[in-house]
């Protein structure tokens, strides 16, 4: 998936905000989600946007007319790849969006092979599996992608009580890197560096779930950040929603979107909730899975401000990561 340059008009622009939106309640989404994203439109551009938001969610905007208004191929083809990372956010493609994205493939006109390219591309981020696999080079290395999780020191335990202590230097370095590696992904034009960004997140959750003892799957990872009040489907449209609309999500970013300008602010975002989770994992796991449902709501407000406050420090690093990482690389890594 090359880089295409968003779209510039108005009516093209709300055309794929609109199909994305499509996409993203094909198989229905979570009220929690629902209120995310229309704070996102709200504060992106008032009125317009939040009616276009409204219009799709109450079906009075039709995939024919949204189609209808983007004529250039590569915006098209840009808006099914948007379409299809709205659909894997949360997991594999269920039949519902299977087909939702088959007949946009139609209304758009897109060749079958292109169409089914762009979904294997994101179902194999989509479906990565959550092995211990080690990365070739630490953060920070050019070409390096993820760092590698500190082993176990036994066998996987099956009883809290049994799983092992994780050296927490190791498991801070953990976390950051991948915050930082999170937000270089958002800076990138490219719609599959957008798709890697749930994947790299849930595997920091694996990552530490293991070095404390625990062999997890994806179902109790999301269910964590489900209950931590991560939307992995709303957090893929509102980095789709700034690319669209101009970057700035007003009053959505905490204040120190405000000091380094609507270039970045997609990326502290990103950095901070990266780091939110990873924080999370570390208190569940490490606290032998003991901690209740506010504690973790909890420890999640507290990391996601603290994690937008580290961005200044390390907003450089994020930006070489942006300049260094390899897409392709890094979703070989992930699968592994």
């Amino acid at each position: 998936m090359d880089p295409i340059t968003p779209p510039t008009t108005l009516s093209e622009r709300d055309a794929v905000a609109a199909l994305c939106l499509m996409a993203a309640q094909a198989d229905g989404l979570r009220p929690a989600e629902r209120t995310r994203l229309a704070e996102v439109f709200e504060a992106l551009g008032g009125v317009d946007t939040a009616r276009l938001f409204k219009d799709v969610l109450l079906g009075r905007v039709r995939m024919e007319d949204a189609v209808a208004a983007v004529t250039d191929p590569g915006m098209r083809a840009y808006a099914f790849e948007m379409a299809v990372a709205a659909c894997d956010a949360d997991g594999h493609t269920s039949p519902a969006e299977r087909a939702f994205l088959d007949a946009l493939e139609r209304a758009l006109g897109l060749t079958h092979d292109d169409a089914m390219a762009t979904i294997a591309q994101a179902e194999a981020l989509a479906d990565a599996p959550l092995g211990g696999g080690t990365a070739p080079a630490a953060a920070g290395t050019p070409g390096g992608a993820l760092v590698t999780a500190p082993p176990a020191a036994q066998e996987v335990a099956t009883d809290a009580a049994t799983a092992p202590a994780a050296a927490a230097p190791d498991l801070d370095r953990l976390v950051l890197q991948r915050a930082i590696l999170a937000g270089g992904l958002e800076l990138l034009p490219q719609s599959l560096a957008t798709m890697a960004i749930v994947p790299v997140q849930l595997k920091t959750v694996h990552d530490i779930g293991r070095a404390h003892g625990y062999a997890l799957d994806q179902g109790s990872i999301r269910e964590l950040l489900a209950i931590a009040g991560v939307g992995l489907t709303g957090q893929v449209l509102e980095g789709f929603a700034r690319k669209l609309f101009g970057g700035a999500i007003r009053g959505l970013a905490g204040k120190t979107a405000g000091k380094i300008g609507k270039t970045a602010t997609s990326a502290v975002t990103t950095f901070a909730t990266t780091y939110a989770i990873g924080k999370v994992a570390d208190a569940y796991y490490g606290g032998g899975r003991t901690i209740d449902t506010a504690r973790i709501k909890e420890v999640f407000a507290v990391e996601l401000e603290r994690g937008r406050s580290l961005f200044d420090r390390y907003q450089g690093d994020v930006r070489q990561r942006a300049a260094t990482t390899d897409l392709g690389e890094l979703t070989r890594q992930l699968r592994m």
